[in-house]
């Protein structure tokens, strides 16, 4: 069973107390870096207080989950800029914060070109504050380009709400030809269906399928959905994930 799912089966009176935390840098032990993690959220500048239990590493890679003795202090560090300071780092880390809930079952990772929007830093500063559970930083080689991730339910309304904001871009734009519709209207127009592959350990899908099917459903609901389980059966090869198609 994933820590999500352990999560998940613990009931909501520990989601109201637990938040997840992104971008915990892989600089330390993981024993040290869970004393480190309690010893931030327990400390004043975090706005925290005592901490339950600290899950890291889980099966998602920079993330913990951290559950307080009091919601309260739950409520308290996600209105906060968190960032992760000790001397033994070489650097501060900021960290993504937000509440827990069962839609980090669907956690999704991607890389944007938003080399269309001509003021980058004020675009990302707008986005981390709508879809604070998605944690956004800009690539270092790539001009334009940005990594992000989080739940797939926060991505697909990322992905309207970035689609919007180019559309209103280019209707700025005088269109070439003013007897006939804007390009970017007939390109609307023509865009095909687009399809995306969620790979998902066959365990874990089959888990989901029988435990939590219900989120699952809300989740991918309004798309088109097909999925498809592949076993392998030679003893000497590991299972192949699941693959599951999803057409906007």
């Amino acid at each position: 069973m994933s820590d999500v799912s352990m999560m998940s089966s613990e009931g909501s009176s520990d989601w109201s107390r637990t938040v997840v935390v992104a971008g915990v840098p892989d600089v330390l032990s993981s024993e040290r870096m869970s004393d480190k993690l309690t010893i931030h959220f327990q400390s004043a500048r975090s706005q925290g207080g005592d901490v339950k239990e600290v899950q890291y590493p889980t099966h998602l890679k920079g993330v913990a989950f951290i559950t307080f003795e009091n919601w309260q202090d739950a409520d308290r560090v996600v209105e906060c800029n968190q960032m992760l300071k000790d001397k033994e780092f070489d650097e501060e880390y900021p960290l993504t914060v937000y509440k827990f809930t069962p839609e980090v079952t669907f956690y999704a990772y991607a890389d944007m070109d938003l080399s269309l929007f001509p003021d980058l830093s004020t675009l990302i500063t707008s986005m981390r504050s709508t879809y604070k559970s998605v944690r956004f930083k800009p690539s270092l080689t790539k001009v334009g380009f940005v990594s992000a991730e989080g739940p797939f339910s926060a991505f697909r309304e990322l992905r309207k709400d970035l689609l919007s904001r180019a559309q209103s871009l280019r209707d700025m734009q005088p269109s070439p030809d003013k007897a006939g519709p804007s390009r970017s209207v007939v390109e609307e127009k023509n865009r095909t269906e687009e399809t995306v592959s969620l790979w998902l350990d066959t365990h874990v899908y089959m888990y989901i399928q029988m435990m939590d099917k219900r989120e699952w459903d809300r989740c991918v609901g309004g798309h088109h959905v097909t999925a498809q389980a592949i076993l392998v059966l030679k003893s000497s090869a590991p299972p192949s994930p699941a693959t599951c198609s999803v057409r906007g």
